[in-house]
Formats: C-alpha cells, sequence, structure tokens
C-alpha cells in the first residue's frame, strides 16, 4: 500500500518473476509519513531441496539521496551542455563581426584577444556562483582596469547594487569593453585630464522596471569627437543589445567628450 500507485504494476511483476524463479532487481517510490521516497529491491527465489520455489527473498535500500544526486548532476551536465554551446556560438560571433570590421591581420587579433577577455572574465566570474549573477558595478570596474585606467583618478561609478543574469552580463560586459577600448584610444581615457564617468539608476519605463546606465567622457576639450566608422563596437550597441536584452542606446558626440546611455528592462536580465 506504501508504493506510489503509478510504481505498483512494475513492481508486482517483478516480485511474480521472483516466485517464478528469477532474481530481479528494480526501484519504486513508495509514500510515507507524507515523505516520497526512493527504494531498490533485489529480490530472489528461495528453493526447497527439490528446487522449487519455497518462497521468496529481498534486500530494500533507501536510494533517495542517491536519485537526488544523479538528477542533480543531469541537471549541472544538461547546464553546461547549454553553457558550452552558447559560449562557442558567442566566440564565433566575435570572431565573425571582428574580422568583419578589422582593416589588418593585426588588427584583427588585437581586437579579438581583447574581446574574448572581456567575454572570458564573465564566465569566470560566473562559474564561482552561476546563480548569484554578476554584480554590475564589478563587471564594470574589471573592464575599466584592464584598460590600465585608474579609479579614482580616471573613472568613478556610481549607482545601486545590481546583478545581472549571465545573459546580461556577457552582452553589458562586452559593450563596456568596447566603449572602454574606444575611450582610450579616441577618447577621454587618451587625454591628459580625460575622465570617464558610469552612472546607472532604476526607472519605471514602460509598465516595468528599467536599467538606465550612462558613459560619461569628458575632458576632451579640442579633439573631434565622432563616429569614424560602423565597427564591432557600433554593431554590438545599436543591433546586438537591443536584441539580446530588449535594449535602448542613445549616444551623443560632443566637443567636451563622449557620451552613451543603455537603458534595458530588469524583469528578464537581472536577478
Amino acid at each position: 500500500d506504501l508504493i506510489v500507485p503509478d510504481d505498483r504494476t512494475h513492481a508486482y511483476d517483478c516480485i511474480f518473476r521472483a516466485r517464478a524463479g528469477e532474481r530481479v532487481s528494480f526501484e519504486y517510490r513508495v509514500m510515507r509519513n507524507g515523505e516520497l521516497r526512493w527504494l531498490r529491491s533485489n529480490v530472489f527465489p528461495m528453493l526447497d531441496q527439490g528446487g522449487c520455489v519455497q518462497r521468496i527473498g529481498g534486500i530494500v535500500r533507501d536510494i533517495t539521496e542517491l536519485k537526488s544526486a544523479v538528477h542533480y548532476r543531469e541537471r549541472l551536465l544538461a547546464e553546461l551542455q547549454h553553457r558550452v554551446r552558447n559560449t562557442l556560438a558567442v566566440i564565433r560571433s566575435i570572431a565573425r563581426r571582428t574580422a568583419d570590421s578589422s582593416e589588418t591581420v593585426e588588427d584583427f587579433a588585437g581586437h579579438l584577444d581583447g574581446r574574448i577577455g572581456a567575454f572570458s572574465r564573465v564566465q569566470v566570474a560566473l562559474t564561482r556562483d552561476p546563480l548569484a549573477g554578476f554584480d554590475l558595478a564589478e563587471l564594470i570596474a574589471e573592464e575599466l582596469r584592464a584598460c590600465v585606467a585608474r579609479e579614482g583618478e580616471q573613472f568613478t561609478l556610481r549607482g545601486p547594487p545590481v546583478r545581472l543574469q549571465p545573459k546580461a552580463a556577457e552582452s553589458i560586459g562586452l559593450a563596456i569593453h568596447e566603449l572602454a577600448t574606444n575611450a582610450v584610444k579616441h577618447g577621454a581615457l587618451a587625454v591628459a585630464g580625460g575622465h570617464v564617468e558610469v552612472v546607472w539608476q532604476q526607472e519605471t519605463g514602460r509598465g516595468e522596471a528599467w536599467l538606465s546606465l550612462d558613459w560619461i567622457e569628458s575632458g576632451m576639450t579640442g579633439r573631434r569627437v565622432a563616429q569614424m566608422r560602423e565597427g564591432f563596437g557600433t554593431v554590438l550597441l545599436l543591433r546586438t543589445l537591443p536584441y539580446d536584452l530588449g535594449a535602448t542606446v542613445a549616444r551623443t558626440f560632443a566637443p567636451l567628450g563622449f557620451r552613451c546611455n543603455i537603458s534595458f528592462p530588469l524583469a528578464t536580465n537581472a536577478s
């Protein structure tokens, strides 16, 4: 009576097989004291002197914890396979788009190395605790430090604590890398006295919570600030982020500096 109804037919069949002289091992679920448990029974016939089945015996073991461990391992393996496929797809996309926007092999190698480095930094952090998400402030600070920018002197960060889901962390990490790389080559981090300020806040838009992130470069007086061509960074900001995160992106080129606003819904992108 303790056996879960869906497992009773199979259990009966195995017991009947043992009564017919066969050794049988089978698993089934029982409900005991309101708790579902998994059991494994090894049932065997006990013969009399004439070789006929006189009775059957069995050894029963509770395998609930083992079942839970196997299920957990299977979920981890499925998640790992999913992440590996996604990672390879992202790297292929980065390589293809970098090739499309590079003029020389050296240019391609340098940009590809930086972009894969930015992507890998997010992956390392997510591997440590995939359920916790990625701290937005840490993500931005790591990318700026990777560009040899010094916090307090060359950049400042302001905003409430926000933890991004893996997909959002990957996309925002790459976007910040492109903005930081451009600032080093052509923007505020390329001039003495230049400064980058990154500010984010939560807002309400379209009936849901959004995160609005402003990348603000200053100290660019006397330098021409304008988009030279549509490269990987432009495609990432204006096409990939809207597609991946449902984001809106606005850029402003001005004599005193460059500004970029990235806004995206928090419901599916943050934890």
